[in-house]
């Protein structure tokens, strides 16, 4: 065998180098998802956010939620609040107002101030119309009320509440069961004048069932519910006198 021959028969035993491959192909999908693997989850959490205050300011920041328009309503427009139905039937301005509890002195100084209200109790269970949650709840806007005689304990603008069909003071509403009630206020004879119109707030409030330490239901997170609107009709000397007059 000549030198030629074992030359080229060494090259035809050598193997044939493979040519190099590509360099893979980075798509969007395939950088991000190897960025996430080498970059820790708090670090990426923490970008976000920042990114995200970022776009925040610079669009002049968050928008508050806008909060739901409290109602308001005229006389005889029923709002429920707290499981508690209530309608203004009318207001009524007189010199006294038998069975309201408020007996201004006969010196003319100072006038009843009474909202007839129509109530029904939606709740499962019987409830006092004195709570803050029913009718004592219900106050008067931009009208300034006088203190009653200390011993009704009747002060701070709260009314005086009675049925309108006897004397019972702060009844208690039965589940389901229409009742009247007057509200009753003591105000300074020149406050109010035949035509005024009034404006009411009306509660509600969210019920609560109590656990562990406190037991049982209550309400909470009282506010106003709603405003009604009626107009006053003075009607003189009130029923007390009307009712004495032959």
């Amino acid at each position: 065998m000549t030198s030629e021959q074992s030359a080229g028969g060494a090259d035809a035993a050598a193997p044939v180098a493979a040519p190099p491959s590509a360099p893979p192909r980075w798509s969007p999908r395939r950088w991000a998802r190897a960025v996430n693997d080498r970059v820790p989850t708090k670090w990426i959490a923490t970008i976000g956010t920042l990114a995200f205050l970022g776009a925040t300011a610079a669009f002049g920041g968050a928008a508050e939620v806008a909060k739901p328009a409290i109602p308001e309503l005229s006389a005889g427009q029923m709002f429920l609040g707290a499981e508690l139905e209530m309608t203004v039937v009318s207001a009524e301005l007189a010199d006294e107002r038998s069975g309201s509890g408020v007996s201004p002195a006969h010196d003319g100084d100072d006038r009843v101030l009474t909202v007839v209200l129509d109530v029904v109790n939606r709740d499962e269970e019987a409830r006092t119309s004195y709570g803050y949650d029913a009718a004592r709840g219900i106050t008067l806007v931009d009208v300034e009320t006088r203190d009653v005689d200390e011993t009704t304990s009747i002060l701070n603008g709260d009314a005086s509440v009675a049925r309108i069909d006897e004397p019972n003071f702060n009844p208690y509403l039965q589940p389901n069961v229409p009742v009247r009630l007057i509200l009753s206020w003591q105000v300074a004879a020149d406050t109010l004048h035949d035509g005024d119109e009034i404006r009411l707030r009306l509660p509600t409030a969210v019920e609560t069932v109590g656990t562990m330490v406190v037991s049982g239901e209550y309400w909470t997170a009282l506010r106003t519910g709603a405003y009604v609107t009626v107009t006053v009709d003075d009607i003189g000397l009130g029923t007390a006198y009307v009712e004495a007059t032959p």
